[in-house]
């Protein structure tokens, strides 16, 4: 269930509110991968063998309030607090062999309180600037944590790790220089912390200030991208052109941080033809122009897989250099 209000108190100055109940329950019978290797089995058909069974249920009630000030029709600001939850649940992808320490769970709600300050602008005619500062209290985080295994190879357990916090901020604008001609861009910040670990996971044995001092997996502390579009009118229709600029930091991919993924920077351009009756319209693009080598992932393999030894295992790539053509028709 879900409802949400909004009083305006002045011409200028509101309030809004909101909450939401919800209620969940999950009932699992798993046949574990790697206890049936070999043996012939249909899940459909109900001939597997079931090796774990479960069930949770929980119910929450999702609180939100909030305030704007409307400075005038081009400039507001806003604040808000607001507290949401991810069901908790079973893991129905289980490799793990040992399924009392991980097995598919059960595994809690994670709970996350948003505290969120911002100010959305028009300074001028088709232009923009945005800004906003925001707080998260991340309670029972939920995790999908990559083990190595010697058995699976890689093992997935999906479990509530920490308490965190998580501070950022994020602008973005975009202007038009000249007619038709606009330059966007954006700018993002996080810095994230673990406040109570309550999962080993560095993998060492014990759950301590170590586990603390790793950083929060895909937490990127700098984002930006850069972007420039040109739109024209010409006598066969519409013509863009667009060039973007984006890069992403150093950021780690596992939550033992063995795993990382390499800062990224990517140049993407696109150069479009829309006929004057807009149902064809013809693109030529090309994706990450530089070829810069990015990884995919990063996880982690053991050193042996039963007998046979793995060696070092370099983490997959992303496509590198892209071109396209791209045709679309509208048919009324």
């Amino acid at each position: 269930m879900f409802a949400q209000a909004d009083f305006d108190l002045t011409e200028k100055f509101s309030i809004n509110a909101g909450v939401r109940y919800s209620n969940d329950k999950k009932q699992v019978r798993i046949a574990s991968l790697v206890r049936n290797i070999r043996r012939p089995c249909n899940v459909i058909q109900n001939t597997c063998p079931i090796d774990f069974t479960g069930s949770v249920a929980a119910s929450n009630w999702s609180p939100k309030i909030g305030a704007a000030y409307e400075f005038n029709d081009n400039a507001r600001a806003y604040v808000h607090w607001a507290r949401a939850y991810r069901a908790g649940g079973f893991n129905l992808r289980n490799t793990a062999i040992d399924t009392i320490n991980f097995g598919p769970g059960p595994f809690e709600d994670e709970r996350v309180d948003s505290f969120e300050l911002g100010v959305k602008t028009e300074p001028m005619r088709r232009s923009r600037l945005n800004v906003a500062i925001f707080y998260n209290l991340i309670n029972n985080m939920q995790r999908e944590v990559n083990l190595t295994d010697p058995f699976a190879g890689t093992v997935q357990v999906i479990r509530n790790t920490a308490d965190a916090t998580v501070f950022g901020f994020e602008i973005d604008g975009q202007t038009e220089i000249t007619s038709g001609v606009f330059l966007e861009g954006s700018l993002g910040y996080l810095k994230g912390e673990y406040q109570n670990v309550t999962f080993d996971l560095n993998g060492d044995g014990a759950i301590n200030a170590a586990d603390a001092d790793l950083k929060i997996p895909r937490l990127a502390t700098l984002t930006a991208n850069v972007g420039l579009t040109v739109e024209q009118d010409t006598s066969l229709g519409q013509l863009s052109a667009r060039v973007n600029y984006s890069h992403r930091d150093r950021v780690a991919f596992t939550d033992n941080n063995l795993g990382f993924l390499n800062p990224a920077d990517r140049i993407d351009a696109s150069l479009s033809l829309a006929a004057p009756t807009g149902n064809v319209v013809i693109t030529i693009f090309g994706k990450n122009l530089t070829n810069d080598v990015q990884h995919g992932s990063d996880t982690q393999l053991p050193a042996m897989l039963g007998p046979v030894p793995l060696g070092e295992q370099p983490p997959p790539l992303s496509r590198g250099r892209t071109l396209g053509l791209e045709l679309k028709l509208k048919i009324n």
